[in-house]
């Protein structure tokens, strides 16, 4: 994510839309929206599915597995104060105009549900994410968006879940992109 606390860390930009253009023209791949997805796995999850609802001119998917959808707004613990520092670093303080703008609830609030992304999540039904994301389909569904939302069980904040997903991952996949 770009810092709100260090304007010279700006990763988000790393991601969208700088590296598109260099991509669509050294690579063979097809340019243009309805062949782009974005995809991650936990933060990287959360980092997906939030730079699709920030662009969605620019992906026809995305998919978060075990996305951490909270991190914006997440409380504070003693226990993963170091966490809760570099978090507060990214988005600044806490209902500060970062962290509301950075926030997937948010987003899904006010984005049109006709002009976003296909978003494809999971979570694994043993993982403190769980009611996050659980949080985020309660939304998404509630403003017509059009998506999947799919609970592992037995699973945990692990890459078992993961390598499971992926050919439900790409089955949506495969449908919805060109």
């Amino acid at each position: 994510m770009n810092s709100a606390e260090h304007p010279q860390e700006k990763y988000a930009d790393y991601i969208v839309p700088d590296p598109l253009p260099h991509v669509e023209s050294r690579y063979p791949v097809a340019p243009g929206r309805e062949y782009r997805v974005i995809a991650g796995v936990s933060m990287g999850g959360f980092v997906a599915v939030l730079l699709s609802f920030h662009h969605p001119e620019t992906f026809a998917f995305a998919t978060g597995h075990r996305p951490a959808l909270d991190v914006p707004t997440r409380a504070f613990s003693v226990k993963r104060m170091g966490q809760w520092l570099d978090h507060r670093s990214i988005f600044g303080p806490s209902n500060g105009p970062v962290q509301a703008s950075e926030d997937p609830y948010t987003l899904a609030k006010t984005l049109d549900p006709a002009v976003a992304p296909y978003v494809f999540f999971t979570c694994g039904d043993r993982e403190g994410l769980l009611p996050a994301n659980q949080k985020f389909s309660r939304e998404l569904k509630d403003r017509h968006f059009v998506y999947e939302f799919h609970i592992v069980e037995n699973a945990g904040h692990d890459w078992r879940q993961w390598n499971e997903q992926v050919p439900a991952m790409m089955q949506a996949l495969s449908s919805r992109v060109r």
